[in-house]
């Protein structure tokens, strides 16, 4: 076994980048829902699984409060459902393994750590021998 093949470290950088980047289209902007009401008067924008802007038209300002709770409410969630639809997964968690990653980064620290032993001891010898002649 090769002390330093980092496949498996490969495999985990790229389940995290995957993960990182879960929220993003394909030009690496942010995912965005967007949910209206009202016949459009009430629009509501949803990014990042939170409401990033709420956009009234003055018009809805002659409906009740009742009304406008309501579509504010349908708006909203119109966006997060919107939102919800553009991640294929969200229904079901990651597929990396928690648990297994970090057996797996606390088998490289470890392995990091034999290797700088090994390597720290390799100069004192060297120095011992230098030292010596």
């Amino acid at each position: 076994m090769n002390p330093f093949d980092l496949g498996d470290l490969d495999e985990v950088r790229q389940q995290l980048r995957g993960l990182a980047n879960a929220g993003t289209d394909a030009d690496g902007q942010p995912l965005r829902g967007q949910g209206e009401a009202m016949e459009g008067m009430v629009k509501v924008t949803a990014e990042g699984g939170r409401l990033k802007l709420v956009d009234l038209n003055p018009r809805v300002m002659r409906a009740s409060s009742q009304e406008l709770a309501e579509a504010f409410t349908e708006a909203a969630n119109a966006a997060l459902n919107d939102l919800a639809s553009k991640y294929p997964s969200v229904s079901a968690p990651p597929s990396v393994d928690v648990a297994a990653l970090e057996g797996q980064l606390a088998d490289v620290q470890d392995q990091a750590r034999r290797r700088l032993a090994q390597f720290t001891q390799s100069v004192d010898e060297a120095m011992a021998r230098i030292e010596r002649s």
